[in-house]
């Protein structure tokens, strides 16, 4: 139980510190924001998960491994757009 409350905490940090303050906006015809950000999670997950099994000499970054998410977000459809429509909502307080 004290793992999962782990894996999400670092889940959650990791969609928190990929919304900094410059967002970034993707594009997939037909997407909802809903199902975006269902595979963005997804891709993020992926990518923290490859980061922990992978090894300095393999390119291990320790806890996030850009190109597995990049190539997981290809694979889905979507596409860096920045006037595309799809971002990661932040709260504004």
């Amino acid at each position: 139980m004290r793992t999962r409350w782990a894996v999400a905490a670092t889940l959650l940090a990791a969609l928190c510190a990929c919304a900094g303050s410059n967002p970034r906006h993707w594009s997939k015809p037909g997407a909802t924001q809903e199902q975006f950000v269902r595979d963005r999670s997804a891709c993020v997950g992926l990518a923290e998960l490859q980061a922990s099994s992978a090894s300095p000499v393999t390119g291990g970054t320790g806890s996030f491994q850009e190109n597995v998410f990049m190539a997981c977000m290809d694979s889905r459809g979507y596409k860096l757009d920045p006037k595309g429509n799809l971002v990661v909502q932040t709260d504004k307080r």
